[in-house]
């Protein structure tokens, strides 16, 4: 049986996109365990679908070109480094198909780990979060992949995608104000929405510089709290 999904995990779904798991929760009605995860693309939608689904293999009837593929698959920190996903290689040239949709029969959950809270998740919603693409490249599922030519602003985007998302895989406290202080021109505004909802934080300040000091005296804070506990 594979591993439980952990919240700020990123996974592939067997499509090409990627979401980021937000919290486990169970259902209020029969207490199963459901998984609550965040497109990193388009709207950044959030949907939740049962623990055994997402973690299933793929409907073999349903796309035979991806028989015995898991449904979602975690992504290494390697992975998330690159910035193209690779084209997974089928047995045979898989039909066009549409992008992750909303599950239908969606039912109420109530979260577990500790998260922010997710209104109405019966309903797909806008996140707080505005997380990046992590990709600057046009896909096709299969052998082909065509490149869109990137422009100067686009290559600084991608090296912005890559602090972000070291910032978030980063394990503990000390490593996350090492990458913020050494690299703290990298991030932009919308970054910063996205690292307040990892650490649970609301922001007093509007602007990049402030929020980025906020962030820092939090990290400053932990730390010293954590070095002195210890001892």
């Amino acid at each position: 049986m594979r591993e439980k999904p952990k919240p700020f995990e990123v996974y592939e779904h067997f499509k090409g996109k990627r979401y980021q798991i937000l919290c486990l929760a169970k259902s209020a009605d029969d207490l199963s365990e459901q998984v609550v995860y965040q497109a990193v693309y388009g709207d950044y939608t959030i949907y939740v679908r049962s623990l055994a689904e997402f973690i299933s293999d793929v409907d073999a009837e349903k796309y035979p070109a991806f028989a015995g593929q898991p449904r979602f698959r975690k992504l290494s920190a390697a992975d998330l480094e690159t910035n193209l996903t690779a084209a997974r290689p089928v047995t045979e040239s898989p039909k066009p198909v549409a992008a992750e949709e909303p599950v239908a029969d969606a039912k109420p959950v109530t979260a577990v780990h500790p998260a922010k809270p997710v209104a109405d998740v019966e309903h797909p919603a806008k996140s707080v979060a505005s997380l990046p693409h992590p990709s600057g490249a046009e896909l096709t599922v299969g052998v082909q992949r065509t490149v869109t030519p990137k422009t100067p602003a686009a290559v600084q985007e991608t090296s912005g995608e890559s602090v972000l998302i070291r910032f978030l895989d980063a394990e503990t406290d000390e490593e996350k104000l090492n990458i913020l202080t050494r690299e703290r021109r990298a991030f932009t505004l919308d970054m910063t929405e996205a690292m307040g909802v990892t650490m649970d934080m609301e922001f007093r300040a509007e602007d990049l510089d402030g929020r980025l000091d906020e962030i820092r005296d939090y990290l400053l804070l932990k730390t010293k709290y954590e070095t002195s506990r210890l001892h």
